[in-house]
C-alpha cells in the first residue's frame, strides 16, 4: 500500500526510543537483546543486519540499491517494514513507473523528494524532475522539517542517506534516538561495513571526503531541531566524524536503554 503524505508519519512513533543504524562493523555494539525501541536503517541495512533485527523502517536514497524494478524480491521479504524512498534519486536516471509500484509492492511504501525545493525543476536535466508534474504539491522532506519545526533555512539534498534517516526518526516523534554504525570515514580503508576487513591501507580519500562539511552541518541541524524540541539524540560510537559536532551527545551503547 502506498503511503500517501508525510501526515502518515507525524508523531507515530511518538516518545518510542530509537535506533538509526547504519552498517559500520561498531553496530555490533548495540545492546539488541535489551532494547525494545523502533529500528530504522538504511541502504542495505536490512540485508546485513538481518540477523540483529528487522527494521520497523527503510529509508532510502539512491539509484542502485534497492531499486524496485531490480530488487523488488528483495523488496517485499520484508513485509512488517515500511519502505521510504527518495524517488527523486530512484528515478532520476530512468522514468518512474507508478503503476508498477503500485500493483508490484507487497510493502507499505512511502516516496520522497530530497531536492526540487520550491517545487522547482533542479537543473540536472535528469528524469526525476518529472515529478514536480506527478506530486505538484509536495514538499521535500527538508521542507517539512523546515515548516513543521519553524526553522529558518532547511539541510541540503544530503550526502549520505543517513541524514534522512534521522530526519524521519524525528518526524516519527522517536525519543531518544540513538546513532550507531554511523562512521562517515574520511580514507576509502576505513569505509567498510560489518563483516568486512580493509583491503588496504592508504591515504585515498572516500565518497565522504569532499562533503564532509556539509554532512556534519546537515547532521548538526537536524540535532539542533531535535534538542530545541525536548528529543534527545545520542551518538554511540567513540570513533564516528560525527564527535565532530559539538552539541552531538555521546553515550556508551552499554548505557542506552529503552523507555517501557
Amino acid at each position: 500500500m502506498q503511503i500517501k503524505s508525510y501526515d502518515w508519519f507525524i508523531n507515530r512513533e511518538n516518545n518510542k526510543p530509537c535506533l538509526v543504524a547504519g552498517t559500520a562493523p561498531t553496530i555490533v555494539n548495540f545492546p539488541y537483546r535489551r532494547f525494545k525501541g523502533i529500528y530504522i536503517t538504511c541502504g542495505d541495512g536490512p540485508v546485513r543486519l538481518k540477523d540483529l533485527f528487522q527494521p520497523h523502517y527503510w529509508v532510502n536514497a539512491n539509484n542502485i540499491f534497492p531499486v524496485p524494478e531490480l530488487h523488488l524480491d528483495i523488496i517485499n521479504s520484508f513485509l512488517e517494514t515500511i519502505f521510504i524512498f527518495a524517488d527523486s534519486v530512484t528515478y532520476s536516471r530512468q522514468h518512474i513507473n507508478l503503476s508498477f509500484l503500485e500493483n508490484e509492492l507487497k510493502v507499505n511504501w512511502f516516496a520522497y523528494d530530497q531536492r526540487h525545493f520550491n517545487h522547482r525543476p533542479c537543473g540536472t536535466n535528469l528524469f526525476c524532475c518529472e515529478l514536480l508534474d506527478i506530486y505538484p504539491d509536495r514538499d521535500t522532506l527538508q521542507e517539512l522539517i523546515q515548516k513543521r519545526y519553524k526553522t529558518v533555512n532547511h539541510y541540503s539534498s544530503g550526502d549520505t542517506v543517513a541524514i534522512h534517516a534521522l530526519a524521519f526518526a524525528i518526524i516519527l516523534g522517536c525519543n531518544p534516538i540513538y546513532l550507531q554504525g554511523i562512521e562517515i570515514p574520511l580514507y576509502q580503508h576505513e569505509y567498510i561495513h560489518r563483516g568486512e576487513s580493509p583491503t588496504c591501507i592508504s591515504d585515498r580519500k572516500s565518497v565522504f571526503y569532499k562533503c564532509i562539511s556539509r554532512i556534519l552541518a546537515d547532521f548538526k541541524y537536524l540535532i539542533d531541531v531535535a534538542y530545541e524540541n525536548d528529543i534527545e539524540v545520542y551518538n554511540l560510537s567513540h570513533t564516528s566524524t560525527l564527535n565532530q559536532i559539538d552539541s552531538l551527545k555521546y553515550m556508551d551503547p552499554l548505557k542506552c536503554y529503552s523507555r517501557k
